[in-house]
């Protein structure tokens, strides 16, 4: 039997997503119906690329279309990216209310501890955040990212501060991603964020960035809704990595 070209299996993927999300609706059971449970299920597919504009669109927008009460309906809304920052930033913040955001830091606190990662530096984040302190917390998360991509590599021979050099710009590019949604956003806002200063050209005066922050070279301040948008790509990477979807290339 010939095998399924590319754009095929993008299609049967993208198409039993809708169908099951739809189902659920139609049968009041989208709590039954969740995004990690999708993704876990599909992770061992390779899916080599999919439709472009959700990705180029909510990396646009700087938000990862994932949260840990995402269902079927939410699934849904976010395969068709809103028309522009304004209606992505309206979606997401209603969904970020207190018990949301409240959900999201313990999940973020269960996979910390999971992984082994520093719990009192993402309790500093939040504390930061709660205080109204936006560059800290911004700063703190960076770090949490940092830890991740730092952590999950293979062992190797060479020195922990080799392989953390640049981490998540540079080890990025030795992941296999299935090319799944999420993880394709979550993998480009990153780059995005963690870009290169330019020996800190002023063309990235007016946006987050990673370099500039920590090297006290920003004039853009950080915000609620920028911290927002780090805490829920750390929540992101976490569940990727969790569920098999980041592979890294042996």
């Amino acid at each position: 039997m010939t095998e399924m070209n590319i754009e095929q299996r993008i299609d049967e993927f993208m198409h039993e997503l809708c169908q099951k999300a739809q189902e659920a609706i139609d049968n009041g059971k989208t709590y039954d119906f969740n995004v990690g449970d999708f993704i876990a299920k599909y992770s061992n597919r390779k899916i080599s690329d999919i439709k472009s504009e959700p990705i180029d669109k909510w990396t646009e927008y700087g938000w990862v279309p994932i949260l840990p009460s995402f269902k079927g309906n939410d699934i849904l809304s976010t395969l068709i990216p809103p028309d522009n920052s304004e209606k992505a930033d309206d979606f997401m913040m209603k969904k970020l209310n207190k018990h949301e955001i409240d959900t999201m830091f313990n999940e973020l606190h269960k996979y910390a501890n999971l992984y082994n990662h520093n719990d009192n530096t993402l309790s500093e984040a939040i504390s930061a955040f709660n205080n109204q302190l936006y560059s800290g917390c911004s700063l703190l998360l960076f770090a949490m990212i940092d830890a991740c991509f730092i952590t999950f590599q293979p062992t190797s021979s060479k020195s922990r501060r080799a392989l953390a050099e640049r981490a998540a710009k540079d080890k990025i590019e030795n992941i296999d991603s299935y090319r799944l949604s999420c993880a394709n956003i979550t993998l480009c806002i990153i780059k995005e964020i963690f870009k290169n200063a330019d020996d800190f050209a002023t063309v990235n005066d007016n946006k987050l960035n990673r370099n500039f922050l920590s090297h006290g070279m920003n004039k853009y301040m950080p915000t609620y809704k920028d911290c927002l948008k780090v805490f829920v790509l750390l929540y992101s990477t976490y569940v990727l990595f969790d569920t098999n979807v980041f592979k890294w290339k042996k």
